[in-house]
């Protein structure tokens, strides 16, 4: 510690330049030996911790001035903090935009919106596993389907959900067009389980790296088909979530995604899909309506897992790519 702190003192003008409030070296450098133990956070060398320093306290300082704004969200400091918002983009998105619109056309039902409730929340009827952890791996993409097709199965045969494996559509499902970490489509992922039943978590872990297909697994749900829902119309979209949980495509590439801590995101994202997550659940707080979307960056980021994203502007794109499994069901 003393040998980074001299370090410090010699970079104290790069230091200073970066602060964005008043905070002293010290107590920067203090803050990050604390989450650096937090976070069982290690470096290979003087030069590499320093770096990630920096990189860490200038995160601290967008979290301190977004959250200054009085926005309709707020930011905190978590696990990602030595990265910068290039790196994590890299390591944690993955959903590779396919243009499929005749396709689509062909599999999109319509629904009747007159019917539904005010809010709903799929978390609250016992039909969702626990939030997972995609790890520095481009597979967001397998934990949409795969929480899509868990809750599908547990809500059309009135069971419990059963945790399925990620890690079997990251090594499998190439043939279909996707890419392991490096990135896939969640009808991609559908497209395989209707083909080849989807294995358990048990059966089949999850790594978070590409790996050799393991055919000996025993697959244990699978599904006869999936289903689009009508593109940028979010009416259709809640009457698709109130049916069951939603595989959905959002951008999610800026730094208030990366430090996302709870609140209402809105006005902080594009429609360049970046990343594949699932629509469990929509409402309103405080007279904002909101969508609350599963992610699989772990339960201690956002609010638990989850993250509500403004409604009725197509925030984010969460409109833009909607689709559903149909037919789980056990293999006999």
């Amino acid at each position: 510690m003393r040998a980074f702190a001299i370090a410090l003192l010699l970079c104290g003008a790069a230091v200073a330049a970066l602060a964005a409030y008043p905070l002293s070296n010290e107590q920067y450098e203090t803050m990050f030996y604390e989450w650096t133990a937090t976070n069982n956070k290690t470096y290979e060398s003087q030069t590499e911790m320093l770096h990630r320093f920096l990189v860490w306290k200038s995160n601290l300082d967008y979290i301190s001035s977004q959250n200054e704004k009085n926005l309709t969200y707020t930011l905190a400091m978590n696990a990602f903090g030595d990265l910068t918002n290039e790196e994590f983009v890299e390591r944690y998105n993955g959903y590779n935009f396919v243009r499929r619109d005749h396709y689509r056309k062909l599999n999109t039902k319509k629904f009747h919106t007159t019917a539904i409730p005010d809010s709903w929340d799929w978390t609250a009827q016992g039909k969702l596993v626990d939030i997972k952890d995609q790890g520095q791996c481009g597979s967001c993409w397998a934990f949409s389907a795969t929480a899509a097709i868990e809750s599908a199965y547990a809500i059309e045969n009135s069971v419990d959900p059963i945790s399925l494996s990620e890690q079997q559509l990251v090594d499998c499902s190439t043939s279909f067009g996707n890419q392991g970490c490096n990135g896939g489509l969640m009808d991609q992922a559908f497209e395989y389980v209707e083909q080849t039943a989807q294995c358990t978590e048990a059966d089949y872990p999850y790594t978070g790296t590409d790996g050799t297909c393991n055919t000996g697994c025993t697959g244990t749900i699978q599904i006869t088909g999936f289903t689009d829902v009508t593109p940028n119309d979010e009416n259709q979209l809640a009457a698709a979530v109130y049916q069951q949980p939603v595989s959905v495509a959002v951008e999610a590439d800026g730094a208030d995604w990366q430090f996302y801590s709870g609140g209402i995101i809105s006005d902080a994202c594009g429609t360049n899909l970046d990343h594949g997550v699932v629509a469990v659940g929509y409402g309103t707080d405080a007279g904002t309506a909101y969508w609350k979307v599963r992610n699989s960056w772990g339960a201690s980021w956002g609010e638990a897992g989850y993250v509500r994203l403004a409604r009725g502007t197509n925030e984010c794109g969460i409109a833009m790519d909607p689709s559903y499994p149909t037919g789980a069901k056990k293999v006999a």
